[in-house]
C-alpha cells in the first residue's frame, strides 16, 4: 500500500513519492533527527516473513552501508516499522541516465567522462567485496553538474538473499522472488551471459553490464533488445554485438574496452572494472588515437625478432611472448608540438595574481584557473570554460587549485581575509567543498598521490591526508627563512621546494632564492639551485624554475638531487606574483607534458622606465617591453639582441635580453649576484657584465642563450668594483673600469684572455672609464674627468699620445661600427639636460675629429657615472632610455591562457641530458 504524506517511518517523515521498482516503492522523506533529506525504499512484505532471507538481508545491507565514494548512492540504514520493512538512502536529485538516453546517444566525450565515474563507483565497490549485480542506465543518476551516482548498489544479491549462488536455482537472475516482483524484466538486457544462465557471478558480471551502458551511451541504443524476456536473455547468451553502430572515428582503446568487457565467457573478459578504466583514461589523454594508430600501422619487426617464440609454448610462455612482441613493435611517435591561446571570456579576469591561478590535469586535457572569485574549469577539446560548481567565494576569492592524481577531484584555497585561508576539495563535476585544513595561509598545493595534498605554510612544509586531518611536518621553517611551492620527487621520500630569507608575510620571494631539496624525515638540505623559484620536476629528468619572468629548465638527476650543464630558457614572459609575498609564477606542466602559462610580467616597478630606438632626427619608437629599472642597454653586434641590465626592488642589478625583431619577450640571463653593466662579445656569443657573487666583485663572461653558466674573467681587490667597458675587434682584450666607489677613484684597466693576466691601462689623479675600442682596434676612447667631465682618446697599445679631444662635460663615447663617427652625451651645466653628440671622424694620417654636432634626441634618462645609450651597427638610430608614463604600474596584462601542447619534447630538444 502506498504511503500517504505525513507517514512516519521511525525518524523518517513521508513527504512525497518518486516512484517505484523492481524491490518497492521509493519515496522522499525527512530526516526528523539530523534535518536531512532521504530516499525511502519500502520492501516487500514476503521478504520480512523469511527470517532467514531477512538476517542474510540486514548482513548484506551493513556491508553496503559501508560503502563510501563520491559516486556511490549512500545507504543510511535498515529498519523495520509496524510491519514495513525499509532502506533509508541518500537522497539523489537529477536525471537517470535511462531518461538521459531517451534523447539519444551522448557525446562521445561526455559518454567517457560519466563512464569513468561509473567505472571508479563499481572499482570502489569491488575492492570492499561488493557486486552490483542490477547495474542499468535506470540504477545511474546524472545530477545536473554531470556528477554520476550508481543506486541500488548490491541490492540484487541482498534482495536475493542467496547464501550460494553456485546454485542456477538460487541465482539472482532467476530467483523465483525476483522474477515475482519484476526484476528480470527491468534488468535483462544488462544481465551478464553467466547470470542468464543461471551460474555463479562475480565482479566480472559488473564488467560486463559496464560494456552494456557504454554501448548504450556511444549508439543511443540498448545493446540486446527483444519482443519478451526470453528473447532478450537468448541474445545476452548467443548474439554478438553490432559493432557497426558505434560511432565511426571512435578511439581504438574505448573499442578494445568494449569487446572486452563483452566478452561472452567470464574468464575471456576483464577480470577486473580497473582494466576498463586504464583503456578509457588513455583514450582521453591521447583524443586523435595517435599514440594507439602508430602502434598498429606502424611496421612489422624484423624476422629475425619472431624466432624468439621457437620452442615457447604455455600460459606463461604466451605471457613472455606478448611482451616480446610489445617490445619489438615500433615506438610511436610524439605527437607535434602545438601552441594556442584560451582568451578569458568577457568578464573574467585574474583577480589574485599574488598566488597561481592556474593547473592542468595530469593527463594534460583539462585546465583550471582561478578567475572573478570563482575557479573555472575547460577541457582543452572544447572552447568554453564553466564554473566549477561549488569552488567560489566572494570577497577575497579562490585561487591555487590544484588537480589530483585521477584528475577528478579539484583542491584549492579559499582567502578568507588577511589573517587566514582555508584549503578545500571539490569534484570536478561541482558539489560540495570538503574543507582539508584551515589555519594560517596554506599555499601553493600539490597533490602527489591519491592519498595525500603538500602545501607550504608560515611553519614550513606540510602534508596532510587527502580527505583532510592531522598535517605531518615534511620541512620546518627557521627563524629568517620562508618556504614555498613543495613538490614531492618520484619515490615519495624527498621534497623540492623554494626557500628565500625573510619571515613570512613580508616582501621575501625575490629573485635570490634557492631551490633545495629535503629528505623526509631528516633535517638535511641540498641547495639544487641558486636564484630561481616555483619549481617543477618533469619526468623526462628536468627541472623547470622561474627566474625572473623565463622559465629555464636545467637537467636533474632526481636520485642524485643534482643539476647538471647549465639552465637554458624556454619559456619567455611568464607572469609573476604581483608582490613577493609568494614565488608563484603562473605556469603548470602536466605529467603527460601538456604546458599552460598566463603570459606577462606582474611585478610593479619602481622608478620605471621605457626602452627605445630612436633615429637621428629623435623619432621614437617604443620597444615591447615591460615598465622597469633598465640601465646599461647594449646592442649585439649583428643588431638583432640587446642586453641589458634591470634593477629589481631590492636595488640589485640582473641582466636580461631583448630580441629586438620583437619576435620574443625579453628575458632574463643572469641567475644569482648583483649584476650590472653587460657588453657583448665581438662574435655575440657571449655577454660579459660585472658581478657580486663569491665573496666580491668581479667581471663575469656568460653565454647569450644561457647554456652556459658564467665564469669569471677576473677579481676585484676588497672594497673595489669592475665593470666591463669593451672588447677589442678580436675578443682577446677587456678593457674595463676598476673603482673604489668610497674615494671615488676610477682607473681603467687591460684584462688578456690568453693570458689571464691584468694591467693599468690609464690611472692617476684624475678618473678614467667608460672606455670603448675603435672598430680597428687601435684607439681607446674613454672618460676623462680632469676637472669637467671629457672625452680622451689614446692608442692601443698604450705607445702613442693621448688626445684631449673634449672637455666641457662630455662622457660615455661609443665608435659607429664603421669607425667614421663617435657619440656620447653632454652636460655643459650641472642641472641642464643631457644630450647626444657626435664627431666625424678622419684616420687618416693619425687621427682627428670635426663637425660636432648635436642630436635632436629630447627626455631620454642618461647618467653621469655610466652610459644609458647604445647605436645599432647600421648608425643610425640609437636605444634609449625613457621615464615610463606610469612609474608604478606594471603593463597591463592580458587576459589568456597560452596552452602547450607536447612541450616536453622542446624541453628534451633543448635542454640536453648528461
Amino acid at each position: 500500500m502506498a504511503l500517504a504524506a505525513g507517514t512516519r517511518l521511525g525518524i523518517y517523515e513521508i513527504t512525497g513519492s518518486l516512484g517505484a521498482g523492481g524491490m518497492g516503492e521509493v519515496y522522499r522523506a525527512r530526516d526528523t533527527k539530523l534535518g536531512r533529506e532521504a530516499a525511502i525504499k519500502t520492501l516487500p512484505a514476503t521478504l520480512a516473513g523469511d527470517k532467514d532471507r531477512l538476517a542474510r538481508f540486514e548482513r548484506e545491507a551493513k556491508l553496503l552501508a559501508a560503502l563510501n565514494h563520491a559516486h556511490i548512492g549512500a545507504i543510511y540504514g535498515l529498519d523495520e516499522h509496524e510491519g514495513t520493512l525499509y532502506i533509508a538512502m541518500e537522497l539523489v536529485e537529477g536525471e537517470t541516465l535511462e531518461a538521459k538516453l531517451k534523447a539519444g546517444a551522448l557525446p562521445v566525450e561526455d559518454a567517457l567522462q560519466l563512464a569513468l565515474q561509473i567505472a571508479g563507483a563499481l572499482e570502489a565497490a569491488h575492492e570492499k567485496g561488493v557486486v552490483h549485480r542490477d547495474l542499468k542506465p535506470a540504477n545511474i543518476m546524472v545530477l545536473p553538474n554531470a556528477q554520476v551516482k550508481v543506486l541500488d548498489f548490491g541490492l540484487a544479491k541482498a534482495f536475493s538473499g542467496n547464501p550460494n549462488e553456485a546454485s542456477p536455482a538460487h541465482s539472482p537472475a532467476l530467483s523465483m522472488a525476483m522474477t515475482q516482483q519484476g526484476l528480470i524484466l527491468g534488468t535483462a538486457g544488462y544481465m551478464s551471459p553467466e547470470q542468464a544462465s543461471g551460474q555463479a557471478t562475480d565482479q566480472r558480471a559488473d564488467v560486463w553490464a559496464f560494456g552494456v551502458v557504454l554501448y548504450e551511451m556511444l549508439t543511443g541504443l540498448p545493446l540486446f533488445r527483444g519482443e519478451s524476456v526470453p528473447h532478450i536473455l537468448a541474445d545476452v547468451l548467443r548474439a554478438p554485438p553490432d559493432w557497426t553502430r558505434l560511432p565511426k572515428k571512435l578511439h581504438p582503446r574505448v573499442r578494445q574496452a568494449l569487446e572486452r568487457c563483452l566478452e561472452k565467457k567470464p574468464r575471456n573478459r576483464y577480470s577486473g572494472i580497473a582494466d576498463a578504466r586504464v583503456d578509457i583514461e588513455a583514450a582521453l589523454a591521447d583524443p586523435t588515437g595517435g599514440a594507439v594508430a602508430a602502434l598498429v600501422s606502424g611496421k612489422r619487426a624484423p624476422a629475425g625478432g619472431w624466432l624468439v617464440f621457437v620452442g615457447l609454448a604455455g600460459a606463461t610462455v604466451a605471457t613472455v611472448a606478448a611482451v616480446v612482441v610489445f617490445a619489438l613493435m615500433p615506438k610511436p611517435e610524439p605527437g607535434p608540438v602545438v601552441r594556442f591561446p584560451f582568451v578569458l571570456p568577457e568578464g573574467q579576469a585574474f583577480t589574485r595574481p599574488e598566488v597561481s591561478m592556474i593547473a592542468i590535469s595530469p593527463d594534460g586535457t583539462r585546465l583550471a584557473y582561478a578567475a572573478s572569485g570563482q575557479i573555472y574549469l575547460r577541457s582543452l577539446s572544447e572552447t568554453e570554460s564553466r564554473p566549477l560548481s561549488g569552488a567560489s567565494a566572494g570577497g577575497a576569492g579562490v585561487a591555487m587549485p590544484v588537480f589530483s592524481p585521477d584528475g577528478q577531484w579539484l583542491a584549492y584555497v579559499e582567502v578568507v581575509n588577511g589573517t587566514t585561508s582555508i584549503l578545500k576539495r571539490v569534484p570536478i563535476s561541482g558539489g560540495t567543498p570538503i574543507t582539508l585544513f584551515e589555519g594560517g595561509f596554506p599555499l601553493s598545493p600539490s597533490w602527489p598521490t591519491p592519498d595525500t595534498i603538500v602545501f607550504a605554510h608560515q611553519r614550513g612544509i606540510l602534508r596532510i591526508p587527502a580527505n583532510g586531518g592531522a598535517p605531518e611536518m615534511l620541512a620546518a621553517r627557521a627563524d629568517g627563512e620562508v618556504l614555498g611551492t613543495p613538490k614531492i620527487l618520484p619515490g615519495g621520500d624527498a621534497v623540492l621546494f623554494t626557500r628565500a630569507a625573510g619571515e613570512f608575510g613580508g616582501a621575501v620571494f625575490t629573485d635570490d632564492t634557492q631551490i633545495v631539496v629535503q629528505t623526509i624525515g631528516a633535517e638535511e638540505r641540498a641547495v639544487i639551485w641558486d636564484g630561481g623559484a616555483a619549481p617543477t620536476y618533469l619526468p623526462t629528468g628536468h627541472l623547470i624554475y622561474a627566474q625572473g619572468n623565463t622559465l629555464f629548465g636545467i637537467a636533474f638527476d632526481a636520485d642524485r638531487r643534482a643539476v647538471s650543464g647549465g639552465p637554458v630558457p624556454l619559456v619567455e614572459g611568464v607572469r609573476r606574483s604581483s608582490n613577493a609575498f609568494t614565488d608563484a609564477a603562473q605556469y603548470a606542466v602536466s605529467a603527460s607534458g601538456t604546458l599552460v602559462v598566463i603570459p606577462g610580467v606582474g611585478a610593479a616597478q619602481l622608478e620605471a622606465t621605457v626602452l627605445a630606438l630612436v633615429d637621428r632626427n629623435g623619432n621614437v619608437t617604443p620597444l615591447d617591453v615591460p615598465p622597469a629599472r633598465y640601465q646599461s642597454p647594449r646592442v649585439s653586434p649583428d643588431g638583432k639582441r640587446l642586453a641589458v641590465e634591470v634593477i629589481d626592488a631590492s636595488g640589485e642589478g640582473h641582466i636580461w635580453i631583448y630580441d629586438l625583431a620583437g619576435d620574443s619577450a625579453i628575458r632574463r640571463l643572469t641567475q644569482t649576484g648583483n649584476n650590472t653593466r653587460p657588453i657583448w662579445t665581438p662574435d655575440g656569443t657571449n655577454v660579459t657584465f660585472g658581478s657580486e657573487r663569491d665573496g666580491g666583485w668581479g667581471i663575469y663572461e656568460q653565454s647569450a642563450d644561457g647554456s652556459r653558466l658564467a665564469e669569471r674573467l677576473t677579481m676585484a681587490e676588497e672594497g673595489r668594483r669592475q665593470f666591463p667597458d669593451s672588447w677589442s675587434p678580436d675578443g682577446q682584450t677587456l678593457a674595463y673600469t676598476d673603482a673604489d666607489l668610497g674615494n671615488a677613484e676610477w682607473d681603467l684597466w687591460i684584462f688578456s684572455r690568453a693570458s689571464g693576466n691584468t694591467e693599468l691601462f690609464a690611472g692617476g689623479d684624475a678618473n678614467q672609464f667608460s672606455a670603448v675600442f675603435s672598430p680597428d682596434g687601435r684607439w681607446l676612447a674613454y672618460t676623462n674627468s680632469a676637472g669637467s667631465f671629457g672625452i680622451q682618446v689614446q692608442p692601443f697599445p698604450a705607445t702613442g699620445v693621448v688626445q684631449q679631444i673634449l672637455q666641457s662635460g662630455e662622457a660615455a663615447p661609443v665608435w659607429t661600427a664603421a669607425g667614421n663617427e663617435l657619440f656620447f652625451r653632454r652636460a655643459a651645466n650641472t642641472g641642464e639636460p643631457m644630450q647626444i653628440m657626435g664627431l666625424e671622424i678622419a684616420t687618416a694620417g693619425g687621427i682627428t675629429f670635426r663637425n660636432p654636432r648635436t642630436l635632436p634626441i629630447q627626455g631620454a634618462v642618461m647618467t653621469l657615472g655610466y652610459r644609458d645609450f647604445d647605436i645599432t651597427p647600421d648608425g643610425e638610430r640609437f636605444v634609449m632610455i625613457y621615464p615610463a608614463e606610469a612609474a608604478t604600474r606594471a603593463a597591463p596584462q592580458p587576459a589568456r591562457i597560452d596552452v602547450v601542447l607536447n612541450w616536453q619534447q622542446e624541453v628534451v630538444a633543448r635542454v640536453p641530458l648528461p
